[in-house]
Order: structure tokens, then C-alpha cells, then sequence
């Protein structure tokens, strides 16, 4: 399907991709098309501005379970770092013992940075559109940044009557 050329939908700049997959939003006059594309799957998922309730916006706690993991693996990684820095110490310095202070150095900084990112980003969140039917939750949104950036979207489209022109272009959205 060829969205982008297809002048009844307007993509809305909140798209997700991750490693396999990637998550666009599509906006028509009258409806919103979730488009999943997940490897060779493809899914869409079509709401009705008319029938769409709530837009809700939750935090997750998935941020903080990453920084907690990493976290967990940095401390490992230090000891095994502090553990070879005792040894070398006890022992002298030589040529010979490079090899172990990199090999312990090189997933202690990697995890480091790591971690650092995780907690940047810790503030996690995800949209579930609730429907005069059901409940169904946007996929590939993680942050909850871009989460209540889809739910100003939504709702400022779901608050103009039907037909009506919007105020702004696609271009003045993002």
C-alpha cells in the first residue's frame, strides 16, 4: 500500500522503527490507519475519529527496568574491572597483562554508556485509543514524549468537525 501517494492520508510525524520493525501513523478525514510493519508481516489497524472516546497516554515502567538491568550488568562488569586492577597491582604491570585490563575494560565502558542512555530516556509511555468498542493500544511507541505528542495530534483532530479543513499543514504538526 502507497500511502504517501494516496492524498486522502497525511502521515503523522510520530513514526517508531526498531531493529524488524517499524510503526507508522496515518491520518484520513474521518479515520486514523496504524500501519505495523513487522519483517515480512504487515498489519493495519483503522479508528474512526467519530468513535474514538479517549485518547490515553500511561507511562510504563520499561525504562526504568532497562536502567535497573544495566545498571546491574555495569556493577558486574566494574568488579570484574576492579577484580583485574587488584590483580595487576599485586602482581606488576607487564605487556601481559593489557589483554586482560582491555578485555575488562571494554564492557565496562560499553555498558556505562549504555546505562547513561537508558536513564536519558527513562521517561517511557505508550497510547491505547479507547473506542465506543474496544481498547487498543498503539504499537512501537515507547517514549512517553512521543506518546503525548500522538494524543495532542489526535485530539486536536478529533475536536474539528467532520469535513473541515485544519489549521495547519502537515509540514506545522511536527
Amino acid at each position: 500500500m502507497r500511502l504517501h501517494q494516496d492524498p486522502q492520508y497525511r502521515r503523522l510525524p510520530v513514526s517508531q522503527r526498531s531493529i524488524g520493525r517499524q510503526v507508522s501513523l496515518w491520518l484520513a478525514a474521518d479515520h486514523l490507519l496504524v500501519v505495523d510493519v513487522a519483517g515480512f508481516i504487515e498489519r493495519y489497524r483503522r479508528y474512526r475519529l467519530e468513535d474514538l472516546r479517549a485518547v490515553v497516554v500511561r507511562p510504563t515502567r520499561t525504562g526504568r527496568v532497562v536502567a535497573l538491568v544495566l545498571g546491574g550488568l555495569l556493577l558486574a562488569a566494574c568488579a570484574l574491572l576492579g577484580l583485574v586492577l587488584v590483580l595487576v597491582a599485586r602482581e606488576g604491570f607487564s605487556p601481559a597483562t593489557v589483554p586482560f585490563l582491555v578485555v575488562a575494560a571494554i564492557p565496562a565502558v560499553l555498558l556505562l554508556v549504555a546505562t547513561l542512555v537508558s536513564l536519558l530516556r527513562i521517561s517511557t509511555g505508550d497510547v491505547v485509543l479507547v473506542t465506543t468498542a474496544h481498547e487498543g493500544r498503539i504499537p512501537g511507541i515507547s517514549q512517553l514524549a512521543t506518546a503525548r505528542r500522538v494524543a495532542e495530534i489526535l485530539a486536536s483532530e478529533i475536536a474539528q468537525p467532520p469535513g473541515a479543513m485544519p489549521d495547519r499543514t502537515p509540514e506545522d504538526v511536527g
